[in-house]
């Protein structure tokens, strides 16, 4: 056939499914969609999903001297490493769970969204997505739903590239892919934007080692009573539960803090304890980020000590106390209930709760959970004990019919307040400006009103009526 035979049938084609699109009475699968999708397969470079290989991608970043991000057709592993200080956090998935485990041992887990979230995007990067039977058509767009991940809308390009990618997951994501590079004659993304994080691979090469599976969880600390219950009074500081811990020999008290992911120490006890600081570190606060350094340090907190921990050394936490949150909270089953603390060790199986429960995500090790606040439905509440006040909620979800000032300004207001399916009825609540991750947060003065139980390692808090 001729050149122009050719460009005629192309043009016919595509005037065929312009002509269904506009006139069918619902979705049609059409020629041009067709051939859209075709060509991202031609793009992406396999032939069968099984040619597309494993592959580990290198970043560089400015807290960690090793990131490698491994991914397998059904598993994967991200790996920040300190290699001169032996410090290493991972991220590691497969079909059925993800997580994560921090520069001390704590581990925080998830079955669902987040893993649904690895699961799509990592589809995305290899471009196993290009394999999936497509749920509809359109022009230039095309709806996927990925196998234990969540339906994307897929933009292609007229030459086949991806344009963008819509995860409808439990918020909507944007993936915009901004570079390839190709590994085995296959193409795959290297350079890509997640909604507003950026992510560059330095390289990117066939990995040379299968994935490593899980390793079973031990937890490093070492706990000391002959018992395996640790009870102790306290005086709040604020609403706050506070524990004894010692640096390096030093005494001094620590927030117990379920908003608060690993262990920090204010710059003063850092010195006197003389903690060496070996790096910096990023800090995500609820209102906004900073660097501060990284120290190890032998720590005893309470009834458990672990030595040689990793330590986060300011900004100054509140009253200049240190600050003990995920790291130790998620190794014990810790009870908080009229000025006293109870802390025990976890035992294979523990009880299950029965009332007043509440399931909370802990991925980014901290307590966030499904929380009302008068009209406004949150899914994603911090539930903070290291906060001394009841509960703030984002300014930009301010109620249209508002226009009190922020919390600074003691613009509280009474609102109702379900934590989870916990009723807590009348509370005071203000509005402010939070960091975008955060919606709402559920302060002490609200927590520590009742029993409270603090179960992170399995995902759960108990807020108990005092004397139930």
């Amino acid at each position: 056939m001729s050149p122009n035979c050719s460009a005629l049938r192309w043009i016919l084609s595509a005037v065929t499914a312009i002509t269904l699109v506009m006139v069918g009475s619902g979705p049609r699968v059409s020629a041009l969609p067709m051939d859209t999708f075709e060509r991202y397969k031609e793009f992406v470079g396999a032939t069968t999903v099984n040619q597309i290989p494993t592959v580990t991608f290198t970043f560089a970043d400015p807290f960690y001297n090793e990131v490698s991000y491994t991914i397998g057709p059904a598993t994967s592993l991200l790996l920040f490493t300190q290699s001169a200080f032996g410090i290493t956090r991972s991220t590691y998935h497969n079909q059925e769970y993800a997580e994560q485990v921090d520069e001390n041992g704590a581990i925080s887990w998830d079955d669902s969204a987040h893993l649904k979230d690895l699961i799509t995007v990592e589809a995305l990067i290899t471009g196993r997505i290009a394999f999936l039977p497509a749920t509809t058509h359109s022009l230039g767009r095309v709806l996927v739903t990925v196998p234990g991940g969540w339906p994307v809308d897929l933009h292609i390009a007229g030459d086949g590239r991806l344009w963008i990618a819509v995860i409808h997951g439990a918020a909507e994501q944007h993936f915009y892919p901004q570079a390839y590079t190709t590994v085995g004659g296959v193409k795959i993304v290297t350079n890509w934007l997640l909604d507003k994080r950026q992510f560059h691979a330095t390289s990117v090469a066939s990995a040379n080692s299968p994935i490593a599976p899980r390793q079973a969880f031990k937890s490093d600390w070492r706990w000391q009573p002959r018992g395996s219950r640790w009870t102790e009074s306290f005086v709040p500081f604020g609403n706050r539960p506070m524990l004894p811990i010692w640096v390096n020999g030093i005494k001094s008290k620590c927030i117990l803090d379920t908003g608060t992911a690993g262990l920090f120490l204010p710059p003063s006890l850092a010195a006197n304890a003389r903690v060496a600081q070996i790096g910096s570190a990023p800090v995500n606060g609820q209102a906004n980020s900073s660097t501060a350094s990284y120290g190890r340090v032998d720590i005893v907190v309470g009834p458990a000590e672990l030595p040689s921990a990793v330590v986060v050394i300011g900004p100054s936490p509140p009253g200049g106390y240190a600050v003990c949150g995920y790291d130790f909270l998620a190794s014990f089953l810790v009870h908080i209930a009229k000025r006293t603390v109870t802390i025990s060790t976890r035992p294979a199986k523990v009880p299950p709760c029965s009332a007043y429960c509440v399931r909370v995500d802990n991925w980014l090790r901290t307590a966030v959970a499904r929380v009302r606040v008068g009209a406004l439905a949150a899914d994603r509440a911090t539930l903070d004990t290291g906060r001394e006040g009841s509960v703030v909620v984002a300014s930009n979800l301010r109620p249209s019919n508002d226009t009190g000032a922020d919390c600074d300004a003691q613009a509280f207001v009474s609102e109702p307040l379900t934590i989870g399916p916990v009723v807590f009825g009348p509370t005071a609540a203000c509005y402010t400006s939070l960091n975008a991750s955060h919606q709402v947060v559920v302060g002490s003065a609200v927590l520590l009103h009742r029993d409270l139980t603090l179960d992170l390692g399995d995902g759960e808090v108990w807020l108990r009526p005092s004397g139930v």
